[in-house]
């Protein structure tokens, strides 16, 4: 119905314009005298051409990846081409540009060039692990082009236009169920995994896969949620079916913790309860969303969290991590890679002051209300945030076994004072409060990855991030480490 709608609206703007030619509307804003029939159809497919290609130019300039495509603006470079064929053989456009040599050759060539770019260039930029450089995108176009040619001229034009034999088909046959069999070998095998030195980049690579993402609905724990019974959705793990002794409250941030802390005391009494979700701070009082992607739910399952804490007699001691700058920032972290997160727009609101928008007030707020809670009797350990990288940790790993280019970033660490502009003001905020709770220990997760000029996220040949600001469990584990020593 919509394809049939469409064509219907094409179709009528079409007949509209030619007939507002033909009537003359524009005859005597263009001319002296009314030009004959036959000047006014020159004129009419001559314009039809020049729009039609102004279209395709228009759309092929000026479209970016923040236009959906396909969709709504498939419409104008579809529209040009109608225009274009609609204008016919003796429109100016397509008598001087589309009858060049050049442009019928391309077109000759169109399939097998179709055929021969799409996965050179998928390829490229698989084998580089990211959009390739300028040079190695023109270089592939360039390939293609020549891979086309041999194939048209080599392959094609023999099967399409020679000599007509049995013995055509069932080489065609075999081929393609050669290129069958193999796709499904490859495929039922999940890849070659025998190859030499896959399974090295395989154990390198294993750290970033789904099994080992902590906050993932899937690796949550099923004894966490039938003890707790979380309202929403939301990170529930606990290492043992047992009452918890240790309580991490946070966000993602929080949840990237847990497996450290859960493997280091793995072989100890103590039993660590993580409870929270994404893009929540771990405080009482205060929403947190961005403004694209509003979580209702945050409100509810922090408190939930803290209500747990304060309420149960076995949790001795209660840590509090977060992405602390993201939430006075409104922004992420990045370099251009991941410019992305500059297009955020997270929010903080205040359910006990809804008026009140300055985040650093609410921020200070929720979190004195939440301490002014815990502190009466839980041991309490605010975790300064670890860095942020802003850009992707697997450029740190040869990731792949074979390579174009030298990707492997190095140094694997952003400069120290990046680190330091960006956590300036949340640091001096939070150690502000933080003097009226002598109590609440501090453990800084930067000291551990950082030095005087750089902040790590590759120490000792292990990865400690699984993306751009998440902890791996071996950073986990690093952290963990040191942390534990603040438990007693």
């Amino acid at each position: 119905m919509r394809l049939a709608h469409t064509k219907r609206l094409i179709h009528s703007f079409i007949h509209s314009f030619i007939h507002l030619i033909h009537i003359g509307l524009f005859n005597q804003v263009i001319f002296r005298e009314v030009p004959t029939h036959e000047k006014r159809n020159t004129l009419l497919t001559n314009t039809v051409s020049v729009i039609g290609l102004l279209l395709i130019v228009y759309a092929a300039i000026g479209y970016n990846r923040d236009i959906l495509f396909p969709g709504p603006a498939a419409l104008i470079p579809v529209a040009g081409a109608v225009l274009l064929i609609l204008s016919g053989p003796q429109a100016y456009v397509n008598r001087k540009l589309l009858t060049n040599k050049a442009m019928i050759w391309i077109g000759l060539i169109s399939y097998p060039l179709y055929l021969w770019h799409w996965p050179i260039l998928s390829f490229a930029r698989i084998i580089e692990s990211g959009t390739p450089s300028r040079n190695i995108r023109i270089s592939a176009v360039i390939l293609s082009f020549i891979l086309t040619a041999l194939t048209y001229y080599l392959i094609e034009k023999p099967i399409r236009f020679g000599r007509t034999t049995p013995y055509k088909i069932i080489t065609l046959c075999v081929l393609a169920a050669f290129i069958g069999y193999t796709g499904y070998y490859t495929y039922s095998r999940d890849g070659l995994p025998s190859r030499e030195g896959i399974r090295e980049i395989m154990a390198e690579s294993e750290m970033f896969l789904e099994k080992n993402t902590p906050w993932l609905p899937e690796n949550q724990d099923p004894w966490c949620k039938e003890r707790f019974n979380p309202k929403f959705d939301g990170y529930c793990r606990l290492t043992k079916n047992e009452v918890p002794t240790i309580q991490i409250i946070g966000d993602s941030h929080g949840v990237s913790l847990y497996p450290g802390l859960r493997d280091t005391l793995m072989d100890t009494p103590e039993n660590v309860l993580m409870i929270g979700t994404g893009g929540c701070p771990p405080f009482l009082n205060v929403s947190s969303y961005n403004r694209k992607d509003k979580n209702e739910n945050c409100l509810m399952i922090t408190t939930q969290a803290i209500e747990i804490a304060a309420g149960s007699e076995s949790v001795k001691t209660v840590i509090l991590a977060a992405r602390g700058p993201l939430y006075l920032s409104s922004k992420g972290f990045f370099y251009n890679s991941f410019a992305d997160e500059m297009q955020w727009d997270w929010t903080l609101t205040s359910s006990t002051d809804p008026d009140l928008t300055d985040h650093y007030a609410i921020y200070e707020s929720a979190m004195r209300d939440t301490l002014n809670v815990l502190t009466k009797t839980k041991n309490v350990i605010f975790v300064l945030d670890n860095p942020e990288l802003g850009f992707d940790p697997k450029s740190c790993t040869d990731s792949r076994p074979l390579r174009l280019t030298n990707h492997i970033k190095t140094p694997c660490a952003i400069p120290r004072k990046d680190f330091n502009e960006r956590n300036r003001e949340y640091r001096n905020l939070v150690m502000s409060i933080l003097k009226d709770y002598p109590s609440v220990k501090v453990f800084d997760a930067a000291a551990q990855l950082c030095d005087e000029q750089q902040c790590f996220a590759m120490k000792e040949n292990k990865i400690l991030y699984r993306d751009d600001d998440h902890l791996s469990l071996d950073g986990a584990r690093l952290i963990s480490a040191k942390l534990v020593k603040l438990l007693h």
